[in-house]
């Protein structure tokens, strides 16, 4: 390991951005802080030959998305697997379509990617379909931003808590609390009632646990007081959050899962 510029767990994996080994490497999390002895990656993910200045690691659950803070500030999307194409994102810009300047954090949440410039101590959300559609020559826009604490600047990375996170809060972005699931608690399926979304799109249900960990994705088609119904059997016991989205429309729920 040469220069560590990110990190992520998922399970009992850890994985560890390397920014001059330019790879992504894999080690067994609960073996990694036990012993005495050097711990050796079990995986490697060898990084795109552009991507030379990565900063910061998200995942959203499919793939991995690494920031690039070179000439183009850009993130490159990984497939955790060993199938899949490795693609590089539109340039990243403002809301007012000003190139970002200094890139250092980045958390892929739902429908979004989050970004933080220290250049101008600014938190830009990206959404994140439109960051890999179209030519990767054609910047894109952020769809909104805050402006850091005064206390909090020079940030050189990001994380979110929950599903109705800091983040959202600070950008008045509401997540509404309204929709109802059922048995709560459950040890097995749960009903969601998707009132209100529109009968002509998919939705997409996303379950987060407390850590804002994503352990579970499914888009469903939308009808008129349809009720879409998710398997929880092989989800652990705890307190979690369902996401219901489609395109700006965001409604979400506590369930318990015993």
């Amino acid at each position: 390991m040469n220069q560590a510029t990110g990190v992520y767990t998922i399970g009992d994996t850890l994985y560890l951005l390397d920014k001059k080994g330019k790879a992504i490497y894999s080690y067994t999390l609960s073996q990694s802080f036990t012993g005495t002895t050097n711990l050796n990656a079990f995986a490697k993910k060898n990084l795109a030959n552009q991507n030379t200045n990565a900063e910061a690691m998200g995942y959203d659950g499919t793939n991995f998305f690494v920031l690039d803070n070179g000439n183009t500030k850009a993130i490159y999307r990984y497939p955790i697997g060993s199938t899949g194409t490795i693609v590089r994102s539109r340039p990243l810009q403002t809301p007012s379509g000003v190139a970002l300047t200094d890139i250092f954090g980045l958390v892929a949440d739902g429908s979004r990617v989050w970004v933080t410039d220290s250049g101008t101590d600014m938190v830009y959300a990206f959404d994140k379909a439109a960051l890999f559609t179209g030519s990767n020559t054609v910047p894109l826009n952020a769809i909104s931003q805050f402006a850091l604490n005064s206390g909090n600047l020079n940030a050189s990375g990001i994380a979110l808590t929950t599903t109705t996170s800091l983040l959202r809060n600070n950008i008045n972005e509401v997540v509404d609390a309204s929709l109802m699931a059922w048995p709560n608690p459950t040890s097995g399926s749960i009903n969601i009632r998707l009132d209100g979304f529109s009968e002509s799109q998919t939705v997409r249900l996303s379950m987060f646990d407390m850590n804002g960990r994503l352990v579970l994705q499914q888009d469903v088609a939308s009808s008129s007081s349809s009720v879409a119904t998710l398997d929880l059997t092989s989800i652990k016991a705890g307190l979690y959050a369902i996401v219901v989205e489609q395109g700006a429309l965001r409604k979400s729920v506590r369930v318990v899962v015993d």
